[in-house]
């Protein structure tokens, strides 16, 4: 596959709410999906009136609970968000700040195209 392009932005949110669910070892996207199962994307769809789409997030010391690791998935709500959430979504208020957010140009939908488009992200922040 050829390398992509990867779009970083550093954005600025406001607070907010992450509907999420967390892994107990998962470090990673793969590992996550080994874990809880990839068709987890489709719960946080279901959400009413996101505010992006889901997004992986790897969590800050501050917003990690015992006996889970770093790596979730969620979805952000604004804060006064009251649509539709599915059952058993926990949910955190992420502050206001400074974000890096990291994307790969549009591509091919196969799992085995996505796994190394989601390497070459992985990869593209270890370089910043």
């Amino acid at each position: 596959m050829k390398k992509l392009t990867v779009f970083t932005q550093v954005v600025e949110r406001p607070e907010r709410k992450l509907y999420l669910v967390r892994a107990k070892d998962a470090e990673n996207y793969f590992e996550y999906c080994e874990e809880l199962g990839c068709d987890i994307w489709g719960r946080f769809q279901e959400v009413e009136n996101p505010l992006y789409e889901p997004v992986g997030v790897w969590l800050p010391m501050p917003f990690r609970t015992k006996g889970t690791s770093f790596y979730a998935q969620g979805v952000e709500v604004s804060m006064d968000h009251s649509g539709y959430i599915p059952d058993n979504l926990e949910s955190i208020i992420l502050p206001a700040s400074k974000y890096m957010i990291f994307q790969s140009e549009p591509y091919e939908e196969s799992d085995e195209v996505m796994m190394e488009v989601i390497l070459q992200v992985q990869d593209s922040n270890k370089k910043i």
